[in-house]
């Protein structure tokens, strides 16, 4: 799947339930199976299964996420909370999330 597949899907996913997520920032695994959303308005990071062209998880992060990124063995995803000044560190195994660590970090952590 393309990078436009996937944003399709969570634009979709975005309107499909009335929620307006706002996705600001994605981040694609190596083997183009999962990407990750910040979520800006919602406050979560969404787990999208490119394979099955659907959003498998979502979990609460940080205030106004602004950025994600994947480890580059696809087993950490990071995600940084813009209001809150904090880092959320997820682990991505068996399609799904869990939130390892939050960090405070500051005012506005990008990228």
């Amino acid at each position: 799947m393309t990078l436009a597949g996937a944003l399709s899907i969570v634009v979709l996913f975005s309107a499909a339930d009335g929620v307006d997520r706002s996705p600001v920032d994605l981040a694609v695994t190596s083997d183009d199976r999962w990407a990750v959303t910040a979520n800006e308005t919602a406050d979560t990071v969404s787990l999208v299964d490119l394979v099955a062209g659907r959003v498998v998880d979502e979990l609460p992060c940080g205030r106004r996420p602004s950025a994600v990124a994947i480890s580059a063995d696809d087993r950490l995803v990071l995600a940084a909370g813009a209001y809150s000044g904090d880092l959320t560190l997820y682990a991505l195994a068996d399609g799904k999330l869990r939130e390892t660590a939050r960090l405070a970090v500051g005012a506005e952590p990008r990228g």
